[in-house]
């Protein structure tokens, strides 16, 4: 889990479609 990943597009408490989006 990269902080990045996760800062770039947050989706509330979404991380399933952060880690969609930002492989």
């Amino acid at each position: 889990m990269t902080p990045k990943a996760f800062g770039t597009i947050k989706h509330g408490d979404d991380l399933g479609d952060d880690i969609k989006i930002q492989p």
